[in-house]
């Protein structure tokens, strides 16, 4: 007698056997169904009301072929039982599942009314308990193609599409593409209140996404890198931290940094553990200060002219389609009399880079980024190495004055390079030691090439 195992199906209430089986059921077993016979569930709840109805489904199986002889209970068992108890497994784990679920929301409660009883925030409370709740349901939405995944022989990879909108955490790690062996490394990745899709990739000629974009993230990624400086420009900055904030990145685990040079690497010596992480992170960081929409698929912000039109700044005989220095010099401009048609070299570099700006007038601070003042320096070309960095240390003492002016203590500097004959090399060393020695906040450097470096 053949037996199919092809009609067993798992349901929230126990399981149905098709019509095959039919035949192995006696009037008074297991109750008839429509076309099916069901193995009703236990009247415990969870996991134990799981485990009985697998046991309440065994049980009537082997009382169902009991009546037609040991080979028919041994043929029927070796075709039915295998099926059953898989079906009954996944229903167990779905249930360990909600179980653990549930616990987590507990302590996740817990948690989250202890800040609560402390400072009776509820707009606090609700924001912290809405983002374990987003990512919760993100994960049971994620749920069904991890599994099938996970049983897939090609072993896939993974990556995790970010949306327009999506923080710089995410947007960093959405740049590296399909770089996760599973989903699992992938997950951890993820932020409290993430929104971001894992999402597998069968190889390189399998469909891509339309809208997902990897390569260009990590080019605009590793610019914001490039702003940092070199790789050991941001390991004497590691160095200057104490033992306990390196530390903290140390344990912390999250994060890392792919083609730290190894010389870098062993310069630090026992306190290279960390670094990656810290590395990292101060790309996170700088990725925050771009606009969003220009990391996600590179659309440039507008620069607002509001305060005072662009015309006003210069006006160029001509313009090239995409970003040339060379547009910028004195003779492509209708009008120099005043300096400001210097700062739109600056105005254009930073939109070019990802900064959303506002133009202002020659009569105050010159522009925000990110609604924070900055002033632009764009002085002309000097030939004396010596005069070179004097000039940088009265553009610096200038700057603080107009700050202070405003009633701002702290002061920020856009150096625009372009008019130097003062190569770009020397510039920055200078402008490191004038920062520290004249307390300057922040420097956005321009070079020659229209990139941006923060000091």
């Amino acid at each position: 007698m053949k037996y199919s195992t092809s009609a067993i199906e798992c349901t929230g209430h126990g399981i149905l056997v098709g019509r095959n089986f039919e035949q192995l059921f006696k009037s008074g077993k297991p109750s008839r169904r429509g076309s099916f016979l069901h193995f009703g569930p236990s009247p415990r709840g969870g996991l134990s009301a799981s485990a009985a109805s697998m046991q309440d489904g065994v049980s009537a199986l082997v009382r169902s072929l009991e009546p037609h002889g040991p080979e028919a209970v041994r043929d029927g068992l070796l075709e039915a039982y295998p099926s059953l108890v898989q079906a009954h497994g996944e229903m167990v784990a779905a249930s360990a599942a909600e179980f653990y679920d549930a616990r987590r929301a507990e302590a996740r409660v817990r948690s989250a009314m202890g800040a609560y009883f402390q400072d009776g925030d509820p707009d606090r409370l609700a924001s912290a308990l809405g983002a374990s709740a987003q990512r919760y349901a993100m994960e049971c939405a994620d749920r069904t193609i991890r599994e099938s995944a996970r049983r897939d022989p090609a072993r896939p990879r993974w990556a995790l599409v970010a949306h327009a909108g999506a923080c710089a955490w995410c947007l960093m790690l959405a740049s590296r593409g399909f770089a996760y062996l599973n989903d699992r490394s992938a997950d951890r990745a993820r932020h409290s209140g993430c929104t971001c899709t894992p999402v597998v990739e069968f190889g390189p000629r399998s469909a891509r996404l339309r809208g997902y974009d990897p390569e260009g993230m990590r080019a605009r990624a590793d610019r914001c890198r490039d702003a940092l400086g070199s790789p050991g420009d941001v390991a004497r900055d590691w160095a200057r931290l104490t033992d306990a904030e390196r530390a903290a990145f140390a344990a912390s685990g999250r994060g890392r940094i792919d083609g730290i040079p190894d010389e870098v690497l062993r310069g630090l010596g026992d306190r290279a553990d960390g670094f990656g992480g810290y590395y990292f992170q101060r790309v996170v960081d700088e990725m925050a200060t771009r606009d969003r929409m220009w990391l996600f698929d590179g659309s440039l912000p507008a620069i607002d002219y509001s305060g005072k039109p662009r015309d006003t700044f210069g006006v160029m005989k001509a313009k090239s389609k995409s970003f040339n220095p060379f547009d910028y010099r004195r003779e492509n401009f209708l009008n120099t009399q005043d300096n400001e048609w210097r700062d739109l070299f600056a105005h254009d570099a930073l939109q070019k880079a990802g900064f959303k700006v506002e133009a202002f007038g020659q009569y105050d601070l010159d522009i925000k980024i990110n609604g924070t003042w900055f002033e632009v320096k764009s002085s002309d070309s000097s030939k004396s190495r010596t005069e070179g960095k004097r000039y940088i240390e009265r553009a610096l003492r200038k700057a603080k004055k107009q700050f202070a002016k405003r009633g701002l203590s702290e002061t920020n500097v856009v150096f625009n390079s372009l008019y130097r004959s003062y190569s770009d090399e020397e510039m920055i060393a200078e402008l490191i030691r004038q920062k520290r020695q004249h307390g300057i906040n922040e420097i956005l450097f321009i070079n020659k090439e229209g990139d941006v470096r923060r000091i």
